[in-house]
């Protein structure tokens, strides 16, 4: 008789185990999980618009680095604790949903962007990031720092 109880009380404890809380979520009553998107598009002209929103979750507020250059990058940004941490310290706040065109890149230059979600205590929730190349004309920068051809100028 033991050995039937034993049996009938383990599914109960396992199927109670497995209950949600009545608002639906496992994050002790934090609402849905947080995630942030993050897209940059609209690359060309020596331009791109970036744009993040919360896709699920709420944020208290939230921190971006538009267009870091990757060369000037000094930290694994493949690491997420690191990219994190480096955004905390040299993001810029911003609103969200938030749109930006950036404007004046230099064509052929790899950037690096990320965001992240920030709860009321100032902790990142979620973070996302994306590396894009600038593409536009070539003429719009001048590598040695130039003002271009001056053929026309009698000196």
């Amino acid at each position: 008789m033991k050995h039937f109880y034993c049996l009938l009380l383990i599914p109960l404890l396992m199927a109670a185990g497995c209950n949600k809380p009545e608002n639906g979520d496992d994050n002790g009553g934090q609402g849905e999980t947080p995630a942030i998107g993050l897209t940059v598009d609209g690359i060309e002209n020596n331009c791109a618009t970036i744009s993040v929103s919360m896709t699920s979750g709420t944020a208290a507020s939230a921190k971006i680095v538009e267009n870091l250059p990757l060369s000037e990058v000094q930290f694994d940004y493949e690491n997420e604790i690191q990219l994190v941490n480096y955004v905390k310290e040299n993001g810029i706040e911003i609103t969200l949903p938030y749109t930006k065109t950036l404007e004046d890149l230099k064509n052929g230059t790899d950037f690096l962007t990320a965001v992240i979600a920030l709860d009321g205590n100032g902790t990142a929730t979620c973070s996302a990031s994306h590396i894009w190349t600038a593409v536009g004309k070539e003429e719009a920068w001048s590598e040695d720092g130039n003002t271009g051809d001056l053929g026309e100028v009698e000196w």
